[in-house]
């Protein structure tokens, strides 16, 4: 009988370690350039293996905020798209560990700076 439900448990362990990280929730990180730091927004929901959401940075006298494409979470990756209106795509992916998330940023020809590396915390439930 233990015998059973060790194999059970043992068939169960793929699905049980590939479920999708909680990324669902308000993420910030600091962006350099241009002789200044700016926080950016990142907000998530994960629904699945589905992740939308958006991006939100301040601006020369705004915020812009854009909208989340072809998000993807599996496991504790995650993968999404940002459209910078007619500058190109911007590439976002990374791993989530609790709450640090590890982010590659690929932007476009038309951005200064190409390739980063950022750290984004999750943003405890009273932060603005």
């Amino acid at each position: 009988m233990k015998t059973t439900a060790r194999l059970a448990l043992l068939a169960l362990l793929p699905v049980l370690t590939a479920a999708a990280a909680d990324v669902t929730g308000k993420w910030i990180y600091k962006q350099t350039g241009r002789g200044r730091t700016t926080p950016v927004t990142i907000v998530l929901k994960a629904e699945g293996g589905k992740l939308t959401g958006s991006v939100s940075q301040p601006g020369r006298g705004a915020t812009t905020e854009r909208e989340i494409t072809s998000g993807r979470v599996e496991g504790r990756k995650l993968s999404f798209e940002v459209d910078t209106e007619g500058r190109g795509t911007t590439t976002f992916t990374g791993t989530v560990d609790g709450d640090t998330m590890k982010l590659k940023i690929t932007r476009g020809a038309a951005f200064a700076l190409g390739e980063t590396e950022v750290v984004a915390k999750r943003c405890p439930p009273d932060c603005e």
